[in-house]
């Protein structure tokens, strides 16, 4: 007959030999499965001190697992975010450097054809003016769909008040007298 090793009531195995702790160790400085179980020797009062103590340990551990993780996850979104932030403001300027430029270089291509360095001007401030009245009415536009959008060949136009399952040969899925879902005003 095969015999069992004594547990410690859940599903550990009760460790053979003597049961003594280290010199200097204190059992509160063990881990929670090095210590010895629970209702050894104690007290009911005892008893439940050592689960409140165990779960203010696993929730400590929990805590601080959490914000290790959270640091791993900031380095990691900064480490990527880094490069795309520096390719942005490098793509920026040059850009902006680019525009300058050919604003630059069509002034003095106007100089060809308008001599006066006033009328180039004015043109110049026109144009932008145009572009920034249109970005203008861009920006207070709102973020909803025109309504003179046309809509393809593929969809149908949406009737108000009709359900989908009154149309003409449309059925709803799912079993015989199943009811039809609720329709918002």
């Amino acid at each position: 007959m095969k015999q069992e090793r004594p547990s410690n009531g859940n599903g550990h195995a009760l460790v053979r030999g003597p049961s003594r702790m280290p010199p200097g160790i204190t059992e509160r400085e063990l881990p929670p499965i090095a210590r010895p179980p629970a209702g050894v020797g104690m007290s009911t009062g005892e008893a439940i001190a050592a689960v409140a103590r165990d779960t203010i340990d696993v929730a400590t551990e929990l805590v601080r697992d959490g914000i290790a993780l959270g640091k791993l996850e900031a380095q990691r979104a900064v480490s990527e975010m880094v490069p795309r932030v520096v390719w942005g403001l490098v793509a920026f300027i040059s850009g902006a450097a680019a525009a300058v430029l050919a604003i630059i270089a069509v002034m003095i291509g106007l100089g060809a054809i308008i001599p006066s360095v006033a009328g180039r001007l004015a043109i110049l401030a026109g144009v932008l003016f145009v572009v920034a009245f249109f970005g203008a009415v861009r920006a207070m536009r709102s973020g909803r769909v025109s309504e003179t959008v046309p809509i393809s060949a593929t969809e149908s136009p949406v009737q108000e008040g009709v359900h989908k399952a009154d149309l003409p040969g449309v059925t709803l899925p799912g079993e015989p007298g199943r009811s039809r879902p609720m329709i918002g005003p």
